[in-house]
């Protein structure tokens, strides 16, 4: 068993024990502190069933996979290209392949062209989409991750022991505004593939009923039974702390925003 040891996550002992041709894909689209870790989780224990779905995307991950699928060669590789090496190694034996991929870096990949990234999603054979209705309390949680360097939770209160929570003001600001307009692209591309096989989670939906939520993408990804399929913990799924320091953010910051109207 392993918690979310970031860079562990990308190395070869997460690679599938055989080589099998991906049959079907999907992506879970989300924007930052949504419960996507927690749903990538509980995927990935379900044994060698449904991919092993991680940020493939993110930098770290593209640096240490990248020098493993195509050692010695200089320069960058395509999306694409760097895709199907990935499912090369982290398809299972019921021949899917999954991944998680945030907008942020969607975008720089595909030099911003929204028709680009509606295209490139079209090629997942299912989409998950996953958003937060409460920006503050999203942007409360990634300003609390940056200023603590835990991106991942596991029950545990973070400690910013000491620390003026007022300091956290300024990124609070910034995250609320790139949370917005993250859902706004995901919301629009959304609106593009109303054709396509999708399905839209919601932060809150998870945290209400966990397992339904998981119940509900088990079904969608094809699981006839879902409430048969045993999951083993190779990965601990991610849990919200107490959040006592949240509601202290949060309140701290709200005085704040009335104090300055």
């Amino acid at each position: 068993m392993t918690t979310h040891n970031w860079l562990d996550y990308f190395g070869a002992r997460f690679d599938c024990g055989e080589s099998v041709e991906p049959r079907y894909r999907y992506a879970i689209f989300s924007s930052q502190r949504t419960g996507s870790n927690y749903l990538c989780a509980r995927l990935l224990n379900v044994k060698d069933c449904l991919g092993i779905p991680m940020e493939y995307l993110h930098a770290d991950a593209v640096r240490v996979m990248g020098c493993r699928l195509f050692p010695g060669v200089a320069g960058a590789v395509s999306v694409g290209s760097y895709l199907n090496a990935v499912a090369g190694v982290r398809t299972t034996r019921d021949g899917w392949f999954g991944t998680k991929i945030q907008p942020n870096q969607m975008l720089p990949l595909l030099d911003g062209d929204f028709a680009r990234i509606v295209g490139f999603l079209r090629g997942f054979d299912r989409l998950i989409f996953m958003t937060r209705g409460d920006k503050l309390g999203q942007a409360i949680s990634g300003a609390i991750a940056h200023a603590t360097g835990v991106w991942f939770n596991f029950g545990d209160e973070p400690d910013l022991e000491g620390m003026d929570v007022a300091r956290l003001f300024p990124r609070i600001d910034h995250l609320q505004l790139q949370y917005v307009e993250a859902e706004r692209l995901i919301r629009a591309i959304g609106s593009q593939l109303a054709d396509h096989p999708l399905l839209h989670i919601s932060y809150e939906e998870v945290l209400e009923n966990p397992n339904e939520v998981f119940q509900r993408v088990l079904g969608f990804l094809g699981i006839v039974d879902p409430a048969l399929v045993e999951e083993k913990v190779i990965a601990l799924p991610t849990q919200r702390p107490p959040g006592v320091l949240a509601e202290r953010v949060r309140a701290a910051y709200l005085v704040r925003l009335a104090e300055s109207q």
